[in-house]
């Protein structure tokens, strides 16, 4: 059962954390982000952790294939 606030991420290729200045978690590689308002499906996600904020971008700036996509109560 999913709890509420809670969110459930994954990658193809990698997850980095960052703790020095503020906890940021980013995922690369068809990265996919759930949460009870929506999903993110991007080339790359970056996670604020600390202020809940968070960015979507494709994996490198030629990249067509991995735009970011959001989805909520079903529209794209």
């Amino acid at each position: 059962p999913e709890q509420e606030g809670q969110v459930n991420f994954q990658a193809n290729d990698s997850l980095t954390f960052d703790f020095e200045k503020q906890r940021i978690a980013t995922l690369y590689g068809s990265a996919n982000v759930v949460h009870s308002s929506g999903e993110l499906k991007a080339g790359k996600v970056a996670m604020n952790l600390d202020s809940n904020l968070v960015s979507a971008n494709t994996q490198t700036p030629q990249d067509t294939l991995s735009q970011p996509v959001l989805i909520r109560d079903g529209d794209r």
